[in-house]
């Protein structure tokens, strides 16, 4: 298994709900804490597969992660803004957060 990946880059891949709930349970129970940079952008996730991802963020299941980009997931809404926010408060080592076209 890989422990020491610093960055991982998914955009652009069509990932859903589903594939960001495999995800952020895959990196929940992994060992590499050293992500420091999840891209996600123009993907399609929904409310449901921001809050997978917002997971990430409340319990520091990566220690390092400075930067997240979930731009361009159009389908995200209101709803998992508001999610993402919320995780937020408790995340000490975001330094960048990129929703460009986010809706």
């Amino acid at each position: 298994p890989c422990t020491s990946a610093q960055e991982l880059d998914l955009s652009e891949n069509q990932i859903s709900d589903n594939g960001a709930k495999a995800l952020s349970q895959a990196l929940l129970k992994g060992s590499n804490k050293r992500l420091r940079k999840l891209n996600l952008a123009h993907n399609e996730l929904g409310p449901m597969g921001t809050s997978w991802v917002a997971a990430l963020l409340e319990k520091d299941a990566v220690n390092d992660l400075r930067r997240l980009d979930l731009s361009w997931n159009q389908k995200m809404g209101q709803a998992g803004l508001e999610i993402l926010v919320l995780n937020l408060n408790a995340n000490t080592t975001l330094s960048e957060l990129r929703l460009e076209a986010c809706e």
